[in-house]
């Protein structure tokens, strides 16, 4: 027993000692990263006062150059020769203040200051550079009638494009050197300007040692590589360098708008951080010390609960994250009927959107928001967290899985999805969401698989017309493989020109000529075969590509209308489908513009389709969008009609001209009573409002004569013909004949 307590004490003892061990080499190390912390904010500090001392010189470079350039666009040379000079005016420019001293020039160096008095300076090189072109700063001067030095500005005069001749003004130098932050550091550091040689110009402190003035000449000459490699637009950085066996910081930075000057701020190492330093590893002996004496209950408190805390809670919502939901879903199901159990994964339609037009700070409202509701609704049933940036992740258990589940969507979309924003614009806004949805087997053990299942199910959702959800199935995996292919080769696709164009056009229905088409993008992989739009636009506009792919699409109906009406060919109205993100480019109307002009476009030949869905949320930013459309010449058509969540309030709301019936809406026209009713309808009262109607996806003759009957004039479809690649619908429009209709 005996030895086996000493055993135990020399444990303990040994224990003892590697946690000092351990606490003194952390605190060595943590010691160095405060010194080296200390070094990198003191260098940032001094790269700081440097930088900021060298972009307000460069701007009084830069407002003496605009002074000196306003006051030329008054001055008139004629045959380069000086002649009278408006003296009174100069004189009343130097009396502003800005230059002590303006001198005048003509093209043989012959040149007469603001006082009148005559000198001759072609031998100069600031005159030199001046009739070249060039505006210059010379570098400082003593003046011939004064003991102080000065700067000389010089621009050329130019009159109807040439160059006339010069025009210098004489600067006092103490602006600048006033500039020159005389006092840092408790008086301890000083400023110079030097020239691209390492000549020292001009200091701010008149009794700082001339052997330390003479050191930036040196330290110029010597460490001219670290200026040469420096990428900054400004030439800037801090070194350390030895001055008389004193260690000193050199902060240097390009003066803007100058012939390669530098601005050079010198302080000791020791007046920046060595007190820093002195109470930094007092401090740190100090915290090693109580470090030791209280671990184990830091441990065993705050520390724990902080790092709980940190791992598992998301910082933004307050809700579980990704790690939380994994742990507390495996718990949750221990205690479940799997058979009754789903999870379901929720994101944001067009979340990264909201990010750009509202702003971080309203995208950061709605996660909040959601999140509370999650809390109001699912608190003590459920399992809930925010687990990637837009997506929410829900497990629960249903007591009749079948028939709650329609319930359980009911409740994301019209609970989960409300929230207030910050602005009273947004008060009470509706949330979209894409869900997807996964039911649990007894089998199914791995949580993160279960996830992973429901994300592969909302991703499929996505771009479904009518429906923002769907349940998985194992088909949806090679889906996603699928997915992903596309996505990777969309870029590769547009750039090897595996997109082409097909029309699809549109007939009168009374004469059976063809009026118009409709552009429909279709994408030729040469692996996988051809891609339905169905398959890549909504993962275009996820990733932000399909305005890349929009903009080829109207490059190209412009160019084909140009190349048409080249050829003799009668050009007829080409509509193009604009998506919601598409509408949200900011040049989105002057790219239109352009496009046109470029090929001649009349803005008749040009109409714009958007669906019913990309105006829901944020019809005022939209109608504001198709206003300026509008106001083009281009005529807006709602396309799809009818299509999920129709709403008649639209029709009064958007400012459109053409409205397009969806083919789902008179699918059944021929047998369901209610069915012609709603259409007929539908035409009536967009007749009434003024506008245009198209029906597609007209299939049969039948359906045809119906919507004559209805008072419906334009149609697409089958009945007629389907979408066609260039060619042939050019060959439609060359053999564009009157039908006879009444056999129909």
């Amino acid at each position: 027993m005996q030895k086996h307590n000493n055993k135990c004490g020399r444990l303990g003892v040994l224990i003892i000692l590697i946690s000092i061990l351990i606490f003194t080499a952390c605190g060595a190390l943590y010691i160095k990263e405060i010194y080296k912390n200390i070094i990198a904010q003191n260098e940032f500090q001094i790269q700081e006062i440097t930088t900021q001392i060298s972009k307000n010189i460069g701007n009084e470079v830069k407002n003496n150059l605009d002074a000196l350039k306003l006051i030329s666009q008054n001055l008139v040379l004629d045959d380069n020769k000086l002649t009278e000079v408006k003296f009174k005016e100069l004189q009343e420019e130097v009396r502003k203040g800005v230059f002590v001293e303006l001198i005048i020039s003509d093209l043989e160096g012959n040149s007469v200051k603001s006082n009148q008095k005559k000198v001759f300076l072609k031998n100069f090189k600031f005159y030199k550079d001046a009739i070249k072109g060039k505006s210059t700063i010379l570098e400082p001067i003593r003046k011939e009638d004064t003991e102080h030095e000065v700067l000389i500005y010089s621009i050329p005069i130019i009159s109807y494009g040439k160059i006339k001749g010069a025009l210098s003004g004489v600067y006092d130098i103490n602006s600048v050197i006033n500039r020159l932050a005389p006092e840092v550091y408790e008086k301890k550091g000083y400023s110079a300007i030097v020239n691209k040689k390492g000549e020292v110009m001009f200091t701010s402190c008149k009794d700082v040692d001339r052997v330390s003035i003479e050191s930036l000449s040196k330290l110029f000459n010597e460490k001219k590589y670290i200026i040469s490699c420096d990428t900054d637009i400004y030439n800037q950085g801090v070194v350390r360098y030895s001055v008389d066996n004193t260690d000193r910081y050199f902060g240097y930075c390009n003066i803007p708008f100058t012939d390669e000057w530098y601005l050079v701020m010198s302080v000791s190492v020791d007046s920046v951080f060595l007190t820093d330093i002195n109470i930094v590893e007092k401090s740190i002996i100090i915290l090693i010390l109580i470090i030791l004496a209280i671990i184990i209950v830091i441990l065993k408190t705050k520390y724990v609960k902080k790092l709980k805390k940190a791992i598992f809670e998301d910082n933004l919502t307050k809700i579980n994250n990704y790690y939380k939901f994994v742990i507390d879903a495996e718990k949750y199901l221990l205690k479940r009927d799997k058979e009754k159990c789903v999870v379901i994964c929720f994101d944001i339609l067009n979340f990264e959107f909201i990010n750009d037009i509202y702003g971080y700070q309203v995208g950061d409202v709605m996660l909040k928001s959601i999140s509370e509701n999650l809390k109001l609704h699912f608190e003590k049933r459920a399992i809930y967290g925010r687990i990637s940036p837009d997506v929410f992740g829900l497990i629960i258990e249903l007591e009749d899985r079948e028939n709650d589940i329609e319930n359980l969507i009911s409740i994301i979309m019209n609970k989960i999805g409300h929230f207030a924003s910050i602005d009273e614009v947004y008060l009470y806004k509706k949330v979209d969401f894409t869900i997807g949805i996964y039911k649990l087997t007894n089998y199914d053990y791995i949580v993160k698989r279960l996830i992973d299942n429901a994300k592969i199910a909302m991703t499929n959702a996505k771009g479904l017309s009518g429906k923002n959800y769907l349940i998985f199935d194992e088909n949806m995996k090679s889906k996603r493989k699928n997915a992903m292919r596309i996505e990777q080769d969309l870029k590769w696709g547009l750039r090897e020109n595996q997109f082409e164009l097909y029309y699809q056009p549109k007939f009168d229905i009374n004469t059976g000529k063809v009026i118009g088409s409709e552009a429909l993008i279709r994408w030729n992989h040469p692996h996988i075969g051809f891609v339905s739009p169905i398959d890549f636009i909504h993962i275009a506009e996820k990733n932000g590509f399909i305005n890349d792919l929009g903009k080829w699409v109207f490059e190209e109906v412009c160019k084909t209308i140009n190349n048409w009406k080249n050829e003799g060919i009668d050009a007829l109205p080409v509509s193009i489908n604009l998506s919601r993100v598409e509408l949200y480019q900011e040049d989105l109307i002057s790219y239109l513009n352009e496009t046109m002009d470029k090929y001649n476009i009349l803005r008749s030949l040009i109409q714009i389709e958007i669906t019913e869905t990309t105006t829901i949320n944020d019809i005022k930013f939209i109608n504001k969008k198709i206003t300026q459309i509008r106001s083009m010449g281009i005529k807006i058509a709602m396309d799809d009609f009818g299509v999920g969540n129709s709403n008649f309030s639209h029709l009064k709301d958007i400012p459109i001209d053409i409205l397009k019936i969806d083919k789902s809406f008179i699918i059944d026209i021929e047998t369901n009573s209610k069915t012609k009713i709603v259409v007929k309808s539908v035409i009536e009262l967009a007749k009434y409002l003024g506008l245009e109607i198209v029906c597609e996806g007209v299939e049969n003759y039948k359906q045809l004569q119906i919507l004559k009957e209805m008072g419906c004039s334009v149609v697409q479809g089958f009945v007629f013909s389907k979408a066609i690649i260039t060619d042939e619908f050019k060959k439609l429009l060359l053999n564009n004949k009157e039908q006879n209709m009444e056999s129909l």
